[in-house]
């Protein structure tokens, strides 16, 4: 049982964590609980009795019995090991865990060696893609980017095998996944050639199987890009080609408000905000997804850290700020680090800004700095949205000891990231 004060057991925390991250409700979690069940569930509990009892069971108050585990386990789609032991392991961790197990079932070195595929390999592949971009939000890049690189190697090995039309095709379109993946992991480590040519492979892919919401991730990583670059023009020029090729779904989401985020960036307030209502009323029409973890599914609460950064970009300062402090808080754990890095240091960037441009340089510099201080970080983003604050500091606080060290930091990550491209051109 857990008290007042004392730290939540890791299973309880993982219990709570896994309902909040898919954005269910404790009731939601009630019924499918018991969906899980299936035929047996009349032996469990009633609805509204499953709903207290999940509350107790978050709080460490009370044990999850072996029934009800096993239904936890059907519910999130994790092993009793991931999510009951004594210490649960981070999320991408168990991703990753689970990728390879998959992966060594399939044993894709025996199956590039022989003539065909058999009956349930590119289902498998397709999972061990899936796990891989439900990977994403919380793996250091560097292992995600090995590990990403030999499943999409041995995807194109099975590619020269004898295969069906249909095999073909979908082997086509989870090689291009994995290659956008690819591209998103180098462009995070600072690896912007090697960025470009796996986008650019991710797209001829998506053309190739005739695979729209693949083209349109593709173009979507394309004005990402330019983003980052300064290059806010064909920001928006990227982003609206794809929403051409886009269906309706999280590409779209994103692409609409990339055009938002480069309509900013010019100073286009109207169109900004035409587009940020847009993307919230295609969002809005979309179900809420299983995993939201998932790195090409726009889940909702990603639209409050887009608009915290559009807005802070526009000036709009109040807003700005409460959407940054709900990014910060909504993605805080129990012991006080992040589910979602990145879009925390992205939103610490926003908060500083804000600091900056209010007289409070204590508080802009210590948001600013506390920004690189994640381990699972995009660096090309991360230097990018320091140059931005480096600009209000030293426009308003020039010679400032505490901006100085700013830069310091700054120039430190600077040079990583020189260093990471010079070594992938290698």
């Amino acid at each position: 049982m857990s008290t007042e004060g004392e730290r939540l057991p890791a299973w309880a925390e993982r219990v709570r964590a896994e309902r909040r991250r898919r954005l269910w409700s404790k009731k939601e979690m009630a019924v499918r609980l018991l969906a899980s069940a299936g035929d047996s569930a009349p032996n469990f509990a009633s609805r509204d009795g499953l709903i207290r009892m999940i509350g107790y069971w978050e709080k460490g108050e009370r044990q999850v019995n072996d029934r009800y585990r096993t239904l936890y386990c059907r519910a999130f789609d994790l092993t009793e090991a991931d999510l009951f032991s004594a210490e649960a392991s981070a999320p991408g961790e168990v991703m990753l865990r689970r990728e390879a197990m998959v992966v060594d079932t399939l044993e894709l070195a025996r199956l590039a060696a022989a003539s065909d595929l058999g009956p349930g390999t590119v289902e498998s592949i397709a999972e061990s893609v899936d796990l891989l971009c439900r990977a994403y939000p919380s793996t250091p890049g560097s292992v995600l980017r090995e590990r990403t690189s030999r499943r999409l190697r041995q995807v194109v090995e099975l590619l020269g095998k004898r295969v069906s039309l249909g095999q073909h095709r979908e082997l086509v379109v989870q090689a291009g996944w994995l290659s956008a993946l690819l591209g998103c992991v180098h462009y995070d480590l600072g690896q912007v050639e090697d960025a470009e040519a796996a986008r650019q492979a991710a797209g001829q892919m998506g053309r190739e199987a005739g695979h729209a919401d693949l083209q349109a991730w593709a173009l979507e990583m394309a004005a990402w890009f330019a983003l980052v670059e300064g290059r806010f023009e064909a920001v928006v020029e990227r982003a609206r080609a794809g929403q051409q090729v886009a269906p309706e779904g999280s590409a779209l989401v994103q692409l609409t408000l990339q055009e938002a985020k480069g309509q900013a960036r010019l100073g286009n307030r109207a169109d900004a905000l035409d587009a940020l209502a847009r993307g919230a009323a295609i969002l809005d029409r979309l179900p809420r997804p299983t995993y939201p973890e998932h790195h090409f599914v726009f889940d909702h609460e990603k639209l409050v850290f887009y608009a915290a950064t559009i807005h802070a970009w526009l000036g709009d300062d109040e807003l700005a700020r409460s959407y940054a402090e709900t990014i910060i808080s909504g993605h805080l754990r129990p012991d006080g680090s992040s589910r979602a890095p990145m879009r925390v240091a992205n939103a610490r960037i926003d908060l500083a800004l804000v600091h900056a441009r209010r007289g409070d340089l204590d508080a802009a510099v210590a948001e600013g700095t506390a920004a690189f201080g994640y381990e699972r970080r995009s660096l090309s983003d991360l230097v990018a949205r320091g140059d931005d604050l480096s600009v209000a500091l030293t426009s308003r606080y020039a010679g400032e000891a505490l901006v100085d060290e700013f830069l310091d930091r700054l120039a430190g990550a600077r040079g990583a990231l020189t260093g990471a491209d010079r070594g992938s051109a290698a």
